[in-house]
Order: C-alpha cells, then sequence, then structure tokens
C-alpha cells in the first residue's frame, strides 16, 4: 500500500459542496428522573430516565478475600435507559467514576458506584432532519473528552442507517457536546454515502476516518491539522476505505483498510498513522498469509496487531487469527480448529453484543484482550456445555492453558491486569440459575482465584439475555450493558 498525504493547511470543508451539514445545535437536555425503590417513586431532577433497583443474592467469594478494589458496602443496582432509548449500543467505557453509554441516538452517563443517571445527551439535529451517532472512540482523553461521528439519518428501520461525514467531541463530565466538523467534501469517498466513521483520540488529536481519508484534528478547538488519503497505486485514485482502527501506542494509531481495486478485487491492509500524521509501518494481508482467501478482515488488537480473517466460502471455512511483530510482519498464524465453526472449542472472535448490527463501519469492541503477547479469548458459549477461558501465546500461536468450570459459561474477558485475568461467567442454564460473576483467574496458569457472584433479575423478572450484553471492568466489578435493542430501553447492570 502506498500512501498520499495532504499538506497541514488542507481543509476539505472549503471543498464540501452546498447541500451538506451545518454544525450541529447544541444536545437537547431532559429534566426528571424516576427511581422505583421498593415501590416508593420519587422525582429527582436529572435526565428522564428510569432507574430499576432489583433485589439480588450477594454472595461471599469462594475463595480467599475479596481484591483490594472491592467494597464491602456496595449493592448492585439494575438500570434502565430513557423511553425512547430504543438503539443499538455502540460503545461502552469508563470514565472517571461513571459507567458511559453511546447508543446509534443518545449517550448517558451512570454513576458506577449506584447505577443512577448522571447526565443524558441525544443526538443533535442536523439542518432541521434527525442525526445518529456513526461511531464513538475507544478511550477518552486525559480531560474526559470522547471523540464521536455523526451523520444524517436515512432510514430509521432497525439498525437505523445514516449517511456519515461530522466529526464531534463530549464532555464526559457534563455531557455537553463541543465542536464539531463536517470533514465530508466532494469527491472524497469512492460511494456516494459513508456508512460509519472509526475515530481515536491521541495525544492531543482527534483521528477520524470518512471513507478512504484520514484527518487529523485539534482536540481543543476541532480544526484541520493534516489529511491523509490511503491508496494502494501510487499513480491511482485513493482507493482504500477504512473500516477498523485501535490505538496502536501512546501517539499512534492503526487502520484497516479494504482497497478496491481496478478489477473488483479487494486488497486487506493495515497501516500506522502517528499524531503528527506521519506514515508509519504498515502491511498487506494475503490469501497465503491468512492460510484461505479472505473475504473480510477485523481488528482484534491494535499493539501488537492482531487480525481475525474471514474467509470466503469453500472447502476451508477456517477463520484464521494473524499476529504481527514489531516490523509489521507475519508473527504467526492460527489456521486450525479452533477457528472450526463445526468444532466443540472454536474461539469466539465476534465483538461484545453477539447480534448486534453497527450502523456502519466503526471499530467495535473485542471480547477478547491482548496483553504483551498474550492474548486471552473465549470459546464458543452455543454448545450446550460448558465452554472454556484460553490464553493463546502471540509469538508461536499455541495455546497456554485452558480453564473451563461445570455448568458455568465464560461471556467476556474483562481485563488483564498484571498477573491477573478477570472474567464474566453465567450460568449455562441461565433460564433457571439468574447467577453471574466475575472471575479472578492466574495469567500463568489459569486457575480459579476467586469469584464474586450476583443474582441478576431483569425488569420482567427473568434473567437478562446475556449474549446480547457487552460488559466493561472497574473497581473489581462488572457493568453489563443491553447491546441489541429494538423495542425497549437498554439495560444495564453491576455484577461484584
Amino acid at each position: 500500500m502506498t500512501w498520499q498525504q495532504q499538506p497541514p493547511s488542507y481543509d476539505p470543508r472549503a471543498q464540501f459542496q452546498p447541500g451538506g451539514w451545518s454544525p450541529p445545535p447544541p444536545p437537547r437536555r431532559r429534566g426528571k428522573v424516576w427511581v422505583v425503590v421498593a415501590a416508593i417513586v420519587a422525582v429527582v431532577a436529572a435526565a428522564s430516565v428510569s432507574v430499576v433497583l432489583l433485589t439480588r443474592k450477594d454472595e461471599a467469594p469462594t475463595a480467599t478475600q475479596p481484591t483490594e478494589q472491592s467494597k464491602p458496602d456496595f449493592k448492585p443496582w439494575t438500570t434502565k435507559g430513557e423511553k425512547d432509548s430504543k438503539d443499538n449500543a455502540l460503545r461502552i467505557l469508563n470514565s472517571d467514576k461513571d459507567l458511559i453509554i453511546v447508543t446509534a441516538r443518545d449517550v448517558t452517563a451512570i454513576g458506577r458506584e449506584d447505577g443512577e443517571v448522571k447526565w443524558f445527551t441525544k443526538a443533535p439535529d442536523i439542518e432541521a432532519a434527525e442525526g445518529a451517532f456513526c461511531g464513538a472512540g475507544n478511550t477518552p482523553s486525559s480531560d474526559n473528552k470522547l471523540a464521536l461521528t455523526l451523520g444524517l439519518v436515512e432510514n430509521k428501520s432497525k439498525p437505523i442507517s445514516a449517511n456519515c461525514g461530522i466529526v464531534t467531541v463530549i464532555d464526559l463530565k457534563t455531557g455537553e457536546l463541543g465542536w464539531s466538523t463536517t470533514v465530508a467534501y466532494a469527491q472524497g469517498a469512492i460511494s456516494e454515502k459513508t456508512r460509519g466513521m472509526p475515530v481515536e483520540i491521541v495525544d492531543d488529536v482527534v483521528v477520524a476516518t470518512w471513507d478512504f481519508n484520514v484527518f487529523g484534528l485539534d482536540l481543543a478547538t476541532g480544526d484541520s491539522k493534516w489529511h491523509v488519503k490511503l491508496k494502494s497505486d501510487p499513480n491511482g485514485k485513493p482507493n482504500c476505505p477504512v473500516n477498523g482502527m485501535l490505538p496502536a501506542g501512546p501517539d499512534s494509531v492503526v487502520v484497516k483498510t479494504t482497497c478496491i481495486q481496478p478489477n473488483g478485487d479487494a486488497l486487506f491492509s493495515v497501516a500506522e498513522l502517528t499524531a503528527k500524521g506521519t506514515i508509519g509501518r504498515s502491511a498487506n494481508i494475503t490469501d497465503a498469509d491468512a492460510g484461505a482467501p479472505i473475504s473480510s478482515m477485523k481488528l482484534l488488537a491494535g499493539s501488537p496487531v492482531v487480525l481475525n480473517v474471514t474467509p470466503k466460502p469453500g472447502p476451508d471455512e477456517r477463520m484464521s487469527i494473524v499476529t504481527l511483530d514489531d516490523d509489521w510482519k507475519v508473527q504467526s498464524v492460527i489456521h486450525d480448529e479452533r477457528g472450526d465453526a463445526k468444532a466443540d472449542y472454536v474461539l469466539a472472535t465476534v465483538p461484545i453484543g453477539f447480534a448486534t448490527t453497527p450502523v456502519g463501519a466503526y471499530q467495535e469492541q473485542s471480547r477478547s484482550l491482548v496483553s504483551g503477547n498474550t492474548m486471552v479469548s473465549l470459546t464458543a458459549p452455543n454448545k450446550g456445555k460448558p465452554n472454556r477461558i484460553v490464553a493463546t501465546d502471540l509469538k508461536t500461536g499455541k495455546d497456554l492453558w485452558a480453564t473451563e468450570e461445570p455448568a458455568l459459561l465464560f461471556m467476556q474477558v474483562l481485563a488483564i491486569e498484571g498477573d491477573k485475568v478477570y472474567a464474566l461467567q453465567s450460568a449455562l442454564e441461565n433460564t433457571k440459575d439468574f447467577d453471574q460473576s466475575v472471575v479472578e483467574l492466574d495469567l500463568k496458569d489459569g486457575k480459579v482465584k476467586d469469584k464474586k457472584t450476583t443474582e441478576v433479575i431483569s425488569p420482567n423478572d427473568g434473567p437478562p439475555t446475556i449474549t446480547f450484553y457487552g460488559f466493561t471492568f472497574k473497581d473489581g466489578r462488572a457493568y453489563g450493558v443491553h447491546f441489541q435493542n429494538s423495542d425497549t430501553q437498554w439495560l444495564a447492570y453491576s455484577v461484584g
């Protein structure tokens, strides 16, 4: 792949033709929260969100003492979203003392200690038309700003469809939207419309993508600092839309692209861009690298670069996991029974919210985590029996250990901290057993060291459909959010 870089003075908005987006207005805010506790209803000034606190069973850890992060007086909570918040979740993350939930139509902050909603911000209208979020960063800035992308809603059926072209930031302390910048411009996309826009904050720069364009915007003002166009032929036109991006280090990102060649073939590539807009390492991933003809590819990690490759239909439909070394040469390839969907212990590389259909091509959060050269993953939990949590050496591609427990399922790797792994666990028969647990394992051998269990009951008096949930981890606890919504508000709850 080759890369064409524009001078820092380039302003894409100068080329944007009439009929585009004007900067979005401030978000519309609501004014009340209804809190229901043991059938007592009280009005509290905040956002219009129902917070339902349900009775649960808090069990003592099955191993030794609780971790230092846990608090003995913590009471698990369940929170239901604002009545109109019925769209798929795009991103969940922790900021300060809050759990942040970004859906296609709004952003909500919940206090992790008590589950109470602190603020609720709707996606702004754009030129009197409905707007939707097209993506959200994985991590906030040091001053608690989160980068978001926006577009015009064109199809309101679930999941909603938006034509994207705006970058903005939100203050995670207050819920106020900040500056907005339109990056869409004439001849800036291969197709007429762009569905979804990956975005990340690196240092003091918002790195945003729009089709084959990558923009560096000043975090404080939204002003353009640099602009890079992606193409596979140095003498050709830009032809490499970005469909994934993750932080690669403290001052760079890795972008994943699919280059559409003149003959219609696809070239799958990754490249590193620094906060200054300079081009670092790059690599093309070939069919030979993956061990099978490539149909699609997604990023599992940015440092080291780990890619999940889906093959084209054919005699060998095993997925591959490709890891690059520090020089971005292929270090290892997993292409065996661990990628066979028919195998008993196939690795589950789907993103959180198993059945979530994204609003666009933004980077989804993974259920696997990477620390150094170790990847901790799950095997598929839908085989009718206990699954496994597995640690893999990415240098060799060999598994280091695998752990399973009778009648239990591992649903997400929550965190890797030092020599400890934390995972979310559920009962195999969760229609009868509503318990969920935060499990602590030893990173060296996979042995279970501690477990904190909570009985989780949804407002309909049954268990939540856990396959539709994604989880974050903080304070020694897990926080689950319903990722696929179509008829009801999202549900969030704590475990541990």
